[in-house]
């Protein structure tokens, strides 16, 4: 058996085939053929290789299995009691709670691995705090922020955005009046601190902890000291962070 290769009428290598065998080992490609010789022509465009089909069903397999869909009839809910957004508010807040429990879950096991890289902490706190400022104000809550600008760490930073997430909703879940958000620089290296005061009528309420669970799990995973004090009254989170020990 022998191998060519041709490009349309024209040949353009000829030799003996590799494998010992007598079968034949290769698979044609075509992009345009014509219609009585079957002749190809013209290039090969728009057509998937075999691999790039593979890599096609295996994320759209991953995006069914990550796509969350609310299947309802009209009269699932009472329109005057609650709406679909609502509804759609308490599937993503259960999602939520999912993904934070499979994180946690990791990172007790100690399977979590962050990948830390140069970071500025004190964009991330600004950008994430902003986030829930409009939620506190509609609770009449009082945020403030009290941030030192250019202090750099070395983080995950989506770990981190996850950890800072996690405690501002808890602070706003269950501040009584006021809550405050400090990002600083000490001697031993940058803090974040967020204080807020408590009603002990929401202790009741406070949930399992799953929050400060993830949180001192991916504190644990990076490395970095996670410290909580808490009072009927007040309840006070502080991150320590380790100095920048390479460029910044």
């Amino acid at each position: 058996m022998r191998v060519a290769f041709y490009l349309g009428p024209h040949l353009l290598y000829d030799f003996k085939s590799p494998y010992s065998h007598r079968y034949f080992p290769y698979v044609p490609f075509w992009g345009f053929r014509e219609d009585k010789s079957q002749v190809p022509y013209g290039l090969v465009r728009g057509m998937m290789s075999p691999q790039d089909v593979v890599n096609s069903a295996d994320a759209k397999m991953h995006w069914m299995l990550n796509a969350r869909r609310l299947i309802a009839s009209s009269d699932a809910i009472d329109g005057r009691h609650n709406s679909w957004r609502q509804v759609q508010d308490e599937l993503a807040r259960l999602s939520r709670f999912v993904e934070r429990a499979l994180l946690a879950a990791k990172a007790e096991q100690g399977v979590l691995i962050p990948v830390p890289s140069p970071l500025s902490l004190s964009g991330l706190v600004r950008d994430v705090t902003e986030n829930y400022q409009l939620l506190a104000s509609e609770r009449s809550l009082a945020m403030t922020l009290e941030l030192a600008e250019n202090i750099r760490i070395e983080g995950d930073p989506d770990l981190l955005r996850q950890a800072l997430h996690g405690l501002l909703e808890n602070a706003v879940s269950y501040a009584k009046s006021k809550i405050r958000v400090s990002c600083r620089a000490e001697d031993d290296g940058p803090v974040l601190e967020i204080h807020n005061d408590m009603d002990p009528a929401t202790m009741a309420t406070a949930g399992l902890g799953l929050g400060l669970r993830l949180i001192r799990g991916i504190c644990n995973a990076s490395g970095i000291r996670f410290e909580v004090r808490q009072s009927p009254l007040d309840f006070n989170a502080t991150i320590r962070f380790n100095p920048m020990t390479g460029p910044k």
